[in-house]
């Protein structure tokens, strides 16, 4: 029978100890680091995921407090004044709106808020008022623990304040404080959110400000959002960039879209145009031509209600170069007018609810645009609404002109 031969071999020492051990020192380090930086990145995903829900949710719960202001002005035909920022959220002044509404004709600044001129009139700063709106007290509280700056025109915090043309938001809105372009300098109201690191935020339960008014440098654009002003950044998230870091939330509404969205919750009583015929120039001429046209609506209303009505108008003209040193203004107007006026009017033009106009300082062929936009509330009677369009030139010299109104078209919707 043929015999098996068993051939031994022979293994280094540190290689049995390693398979008794199962891994060496060196090895072992080696997974450590690896376990390690893999559950470092899984922390960072986690971590940058936890941080993008709370920016997202925040969001998300000022669209709602946004859309609760609108409602409220829907109702009541004003918007709500600011509620004490400083206020501990047990007691009662918390969410509630300060000088029972009346900052309109009060003057006064209680604790925790702030009243600042901006433009041509004042801007209430200070919390979300949750509890007059009718809100759980946790609405005036971000995704961070901070509570929501609110920021109102202090007209539109009265019905007649808000009614009246003459008084626009007066709110303005930047996009960066390095160099700075505005995005809308007549806000009605401003919701703000201190972001994740919450500078110049006051903490929901105790109102208290851990980081003071106004963010220390780096912080630039945070730094805007942090004092009491009418003015305030809407920048693009940016957290790389200490210099231009930026996580403020931020949601504001001019006037006249606060107008449009009351005019799809309110009931449209009815709606009408008017419009007048063109009217060609004639050229060369010299001195100031205006060739003008008003187009009239007659509306008789059976109950008090809000009248919306709109002038819109352009002008086409065609002129030839200016001589040296020659100035030259062309441009045209628009304006609306209320026949009888329902007091008050517009303040630079009497006989005009509102006015615009388009105007250059330069020769030029074209159409130039112009458009106004009024908002009264108006009594059971009897109106005649009036859009009143001119095409202007003025100059010293002759020159071949053809001005005309391409377009005077009146629009109104009267609501409950």
């Amino acid at each position: 029978m043929k015999q098996l031969a068993i051939t031994r071999r022979s293994y280094p020492a540190n290689a049995l100890r390693r398979s008794a051990l199962g891994f060496t020192l060196l090895e072992l380090s080696i997974v450590i680091a690896i376990v390690s930086m893999v559950l470092a990145g899984a922390v960072t995903v986690s971590g940058n995921i936890v941080r993008r829900q709370s920016y997202s949710d925040t969001r998300e719960k000022i669209s709602l407090l946004q859309k609760a202001l609108i409602d409220f002005h829907a109702a009541n035909g004003r918007l709500p004044c600011v509620s004490p920022m400083t206020a501990p959220v047990d007691t009662a002044t918390f969410g509630v709106e300060v000088l029972g509404g009346a900052c309109d004709t009060n003057t006064s600044v209680p604790a925790g808020t702030w009243r600042v001129a901006s433009g041509t009139g004042f801007v209430r700063i200070g919390a979300f008022p949750s509890r007059t709106l009718g809100l759980p007290d946790q609405a005036g509280s971000d995704e961070y623990g901070n509570r929501y700056l609110y920021a109102v025109t202090e007209s539109h915090t009265s019905v007649s304040g808000f009614s009246n043309s003459a008084n626009p938001g007066v709110i303005i809105v930047r996009d960066n404080a390095t160099t700075p372009n505005t995005i809308t300098s007549d806000a009605s109201f401003l919701i703000l959110s201190h972001g994740e690191n919450g500078v110049g935020g006051f903490r929901y339960m105790n109102g208290t400000q851990p980081g003071g008014a106004v963010a220390a440098a780096p912080y630039t654009d945070d730094a805007e959002n942090a004092d009491p002003d009418g003015v305030f950044l809407s920048a693009r998230f940016n957290d790389n960039d200490l210099a231009r870091y930026f996580d403020d939330v931020i949601a504001f509404v001019p006037k006249y879209l606060l107008r449009a969205e009351n005019v799809n919750q309110r009931s449209v009583l009815f709606t009408g145009e008017a419009s007048a015929p063109l009217i060609p120039g004639t050229g060369p001429v010299t001195g100031r031509p205006v060739v003008a046209r008003e187009a009239v609506s007659v509306i008789t209303l059976p109950e008090e209600a809000t009248v919306i009505f709109t002038s819109i108008g352009s002008a086409e003209l065609d002129i030839a170069p200016t001589p040296p040193n020659n100035p030259l203004n062309i441009g045209v107007f628009a304006g609306t007018v209320i026949e009888p006026p329902v007091s008050p009017p517009y303040p630079s033009w009497p006989s005009f609810c509102s006015y615009n106009r388009d105007f250059e300082g330069e020769s030029s062929r074209g159409i130039y645009f112009s458009s106004a936009t009024c908002i009264k509330r108006m009594p059971a009677g009897t109106y005649t609404l009036k859009s009143y369009v001119r095409g202007v030139f003025d100059e010293t010299q002759p020159h071949p002109l053809r001005p005309y109104v391409v377009e005077n078209r009146l629009q109104y919707t009267v609501i409950r």
